[in-house]
């Protein structure tokens, strides 16, 4: 950074040690106007003095301001004046610029420390302008500091990451507002006091780390430590930190610092990726075995194109109460949206009620509800009251156990049948295997009566976050 004069010339004072030539370049007329005042004041005072054995020395004060007025140009200046006068007013012959050889002597030896003069005046003044353009450049170097200094230590206090200071006893020296925040009392609370004091239950995890750094100044990353804070008592809380000794000017560890991260939402984050992995296996393979039990349950279908629609359906069911699952991001579905659902396609002879809008069924349970009403309601499109103008009541009532009664009734004539098909082999597996549940499948006279009850399922388990 190159050195440079600041602040302007004072109107009343004129003359100073530094800013001579800041002020020669600034106002050039009025240094050599006040330079031949000078001169002229001084050759008036030695007029006024009359004859003399030092016809010089009135001019000296004159040449020294003059130089400290406009540096070296004007005292040249007023020294080249000052011999001018004296040779033409005081030195004989008098009113001539024709001296003798004494009178050239004097004002030799006048020139010579008249000159000496200025050019001490000059180094002076010369010295005094570095010493403040040093003291202007110090100023600004100075600030720059402070102002360097303001934005880290705003840095500092306001880092999304916890930092902090102990000293060698273990005591906070310095903290800021993250890591107060993470640990519970305020930040000046914590100066002076021992971390052991605010943190008890991190002591047996912490103290030997932080007396590593302390005994052999070593910088320890990647420490992991788990427990409570007064700031969240009885949540578990995880944290990353870093340890790190502070050395003095000597080399001596005087404290650690502290770089901590609260890792407790990823941890937890991680915990439910784990934990989803897992259910998506366990539903897969959940998935592959209802589907590998319609398959076997379809088998029974008189016909090629009997088994596809069969197989064809019911997997249509399964994929249609997945989606509800996915929109409800696994956590089970609501019975009453699965019934809608299930029978929307005949919804102009179905009549539903129910007192189950609370419900909400696991997937393994909806999974099952859904192949049962798919089959009973196929089954009732083919050959029951769905297929003539007849209607379908449905009822849905919830406690302790939930109650399906599905009743038919104006449909087309009710015929024995001569065997269980495979639909009904489906409801009952389902029933039995998949909702732990009781079946009462009859066909009355005005058509397919079906009661099933299964207890009312578990909430669905979630992760503690």
């Amino acid at each position: 950074m190159g050195l440079e004069l600041t602040g302007g010339i004072p109107p009343l004072l004129p003359f100073g040690l530094a800013g001579a030539g800041l002020r020669r370049r600034e106002r050039p007329l009025f240094c050599i106007a006040l330079t031949v005042a000078m001169v002229a004041a001084a050759t008036t005072v030695r007029w006024l003095m009359g004859a003399g054995p030092a016809p010089f020395v009135v001019f000296y004060p004159a040449i020294i301001a003059a130089s400290l007025l406009g540096g070296r140009p004007t005292g040249y200046l007023a020294v080249a004046l000052s011999g001018l006068a004296s040779a033409y007013l005081f030195l004989p012959p008098d009113n001539s610029f024709a001296v003798d050889r004494t009178g050239a002597e004097a004002l030799a030896l006048h020139a010579i420390v008249s000159l000496l003069a200025v050019e001490i005046v000059a180094q002076i003044g010369t010295r005094a302008d570095l010493l403040e353009a040093r003291t202007a450049d110090l100023t600004r170097r100075e600030a720059q500091a402070s102002a360097s200094l303001s934005e880290v230590e705003a840095l500092y206090d306001n880092a999304p990451i916890g930092l902090g200071f102990l000293d060698r006893e273990m005591r906070f020296l310095r903290i800021n507002r993250t890591l107060a925040e993470m640990n519970g009392p305020s930040r000046d609370d914590h100066i002076g006091r021992s971390v052991w004091d605010i943190l008890p239950n991190l002591r047996d995890q912490a103290e030997p780390a932080l007396r590593r750094v302390l005994d052999h100044g070593e910088t320890l990353t990647d420490i992991q430590l788990s427990g409570e804070t007064p700031a969240r008592p009885g949540e578990q809380r995880h944290w990353i930190e870093m340890f790190y000794p502070v050395r003095g000017t000597d080399g001596a560890v005087e404290g650690v610092g502290i770089c901590c991260r609260d890792v407790t939402d990823i941890r937890q984050a991680l915990d439910r990726e784990h934990l989803l992995m897992r259910e998506v296996d366990h539903r897969a393979k959940n998935l592959l075995t209802v589907v590998q039990s319609v398959l076997h349950l379809s088998r029974s279908a008189e016909t090629v194109d009997d088994y596809r629609a069969a197989v064809t359906g019911r997997i249509q069911a399964l994929g249609r109460v997945h989606t509800i699952l996915a929109d409800n991001r696994w956590d089970g579905v609501p019975l009453a949206e699965l019934v809608a659902q299930e029978l929307a396609p005949y919804g102009h002879g179905v009549d539903i009620d129910s007192d189950g809008a609370g419900v909400v069924l696991p997937p393994s349970p909806a999974q099952a509800i859904s192949m049962i009403l798919h089959e009973l309601a196929t089954n009732s499109a083919k050959h029951g009251a769905l297929s003539g103008g007849g209607r379908v009541a449905l009822q849905c009532q919830a406690g302790e156990r939930i109650v399906l009664r599905w009743e038919e009734h104006g449909g087309p004539k009710v015929e024995p049948p001569t065997r269980n098909g495979f639909g009904t082999s489906l409801i009952q597996t389902a029933v039995k295997r998949l909702l732990s549940g009781t079946l009462d499948y009859r066909l009355e006279p005005d058509g397919l009566v079906c009661d099933i009850s299964f207890p009312l399922p578990k909430p669905v388990a979630k992760p503690v976050p």
